[in-house]
């Protein structure tokens, strides 16, 4: 039609021209031949010219079934941030192997655990402790056992969850000797993999403050650590005012006293040096990297407090730059996290009152589900998180359907911006949750804001590109709709409002890179078909 339109003014152009005897008529005429040929032709050219993210985007429609492709496709895929990890659990159990073999350490043969000195290991009822070097004979046995160990790579989804679970949080216990002193290397190996899998951002739980018994003891007087945990011990199951007493006058103990400020400020250092030793200088693309800090629930309320008290003032000193958030660990469903629970949620709550200024917090809630506990415990978990510690994220979030009013529930997170941080791997292998056994669907349906992240990558033997090939053969979401996840692990992290400026810039170029890369490869795979 166009081409039709074009001759039929071409022929009549000289007849208008004589009609109207005037070259400024003929000038006219071309100028409309022109603009019609705009107006008719050219958008429809431009229109059979597709962007190259509908091409990526058609051709993750085809491949969405396909294990292999979507493997290689999410491993170049630009993939924002991983904002739920643990330093320790993210390395893999080879490297841990490797330092306990350099720092010569003593392995129990018959439970896999590691131990500083032959002493510690007599001391710990270890009858024949073995020294490991790289000159035993049998060493690569020692090390295919130990691998298996560490990790829990031989698990079967479903067959026993429980049995999953506890070899998941006992492996730690394990090689715990080999990480203490070589934090640097193991931030190395996570920033390395980060820059590998173009992972542009990590936000590591990394360390927890040191202080226990000894240390209270020795600024506060003899006998302070037992007085004062009884107290809370007492108070913690009672009314909340009895308990929010108890940690003021607390509070305001440690306030006053120049020793807690020093293992602040030697904290805070402490993780400065580790970050700035473990830099990637040789490596481009070295993701940007911030901390939590973090109290071990699973011990006394007490030391859980002193714990949470030490990362608040972490996060607000002077002189700190890279712990962004505060968290809490360990297995949810221990005897002392389930009995203290809605105490150490009052302990935020209480702390986040008492803040100078804004911290955040990413609290592990609800990773729990149905047999772990009794049926009854499952049921305000997230709700506690939520409305008593007033978390900024949730980590797991697994039972959120045994909640009481869950529905109404669900709607807060939604309507606060507060994210679920979703471990796929993490969650089948602990709790035995996959597929619609999962929440993902309810969450996701919902509009709660998701982030697609590893938990433990090195335990569970996995990496971030592969929660997201799990998520899409699981859920068979849309590209489209994984990249909306992807931007979430920047907008929902807890970087400063300009690193996340930095980095949304960046990631938007990084997928723009990424998508004209993979036109290319698609034209080049075709080929292969023939």
């Amino acid at each position: 039609m166009v081409r039709c339109i074009f001759a039929y003014f071409w022929k009549n152009l000289a007849y208008y021209t004589i009609l109207c005897d005037n070259t400024m008529t003929e000038f006219i005429m071309k100028r409309i031949i022109i603009f019609l040929l705009w107006v008719l032709f050219i958008p429809s050219v431009f229109a059979s010219v597709k962007p190259d993210s509908i091409k990526v985007y058609e051709y993750f429609n085809e491949i969405k079934n396909n294990e292999s492709l979507l493997n290689q496709f999410f491993m170049y895929m630009p993939k924002g941030g991983d904002i739920h990890n643990h330093l320790t659990g993210s390395v893999y159990a080879e490297t841990y192997f490797k330092l306990a073999v350099e720092d010569r350490l003593w392995l129990d043969m018959e439970t896999g655990k590691l131990y500083p000195t032959q002493l510690a290991a007599q001391k710990a009822g270890v009858a024949s402790p073995v020294q490991l070097t790289a000159s035993m004979n049998n060493l690569n046995n020692i090390r295919r056992r130990l691998l298996d160990l560490w990790s829990i790579s031989k698990f079967k989804a479903f067959h026993s969850v429980l049995k999953a679970g506890n070899d998941f949080f006992n492996a730690f216990d394990l090689f715990l000797a080999a990480a203490g002193k070589h934090l640097v290397e193991l931030l190395q190996e996570l920033k390395h993999r980060a820059a590998i899998e173009n992972v542009q951002y990590l936000e590591i739980m990394a360390m927890s403050p040191r202080i226990g018994m000894d240390e209270i003891d020795r600024f506060f007087g003899e006998g302070t650590y037992e007085r004062e945990n009884k107290i809370l011990e007492k108070n913690i199951v009672g009314k909340k005012t009895s308990l929010t007493h108890s940690l003021e006058l607390i509070y305001n103990q440690w306030e006053k006293s120049e020793d807690m400020a020093k293992i602040v400020k030697d904290y805070v250092h402490l993780m400065d040096s580790i970050d700035v030793n473990s830099n990637l200088e040789d490596i481009p693309n070295a993701p940007i990297c911030l901390y939590q800090t973090y109290a071990v629930r699973n011990a006394d309320p007490l030391r859980v407090f002193a714990q949470l008290y030490l990362s608040f003032k972490a996060c607000m000193d002077e002189s700190n730059t890279r712990f962004v958030g505060v968290n809490i660990i360990s297995p949810e469903d221990g005897d002392l996290s389930m009995k203290d629970y809605r105490g150490h949620m009052e302990m935020f709550g209480f702390l986040k009152k008492k803040a100078l200024k804004p911290v955040k917090l990413s609290i592990h809630a609800g990773e729990l589900t149905m047999g772990l506990v009794k049926p009854e415990e499952l049921g305000s978990h997230i709700r506690d998180a939520v409305y008593i510690a007033n978390a900024d994220r949730i980590g797991h979030g697994t039972d959120i359907v045994f909640e009481r009013e869950s529905v109404s529930l669900i709607e807060d997170l939604k309507r606060r911006n507060i994210p679920i941080e979703i471990n796929l791997s993490s969650n089948e292998a602990v709790l035995g949750l996959r597929e619609n056994n999962h929440p993902f669907p309810i969450y996701f349906k919902a509009g709660v804001p998701l982030v697609i992240s590893t938990d433990d990558a090195g335990v569970l033997r996995t990496n971030l590109s592969e929660q997201y090939t799990l998520l899409t053969l699981r859920y068979g979401l849309s590209y489209y709709e994984i990249k909306k996840l992807v931007r979430n692990s920047i907008t929902y992290s807890f970087a400063s409002d300009e690193i996340k400026k930095i980095l949304l810039n960046k990631l938007e170029v990084e997928f723009h890179r990424f998508e004209a890369r993979w036109v290319d490869n698609i034209a080049i795979m075709k080929q292969w078909d023939g």
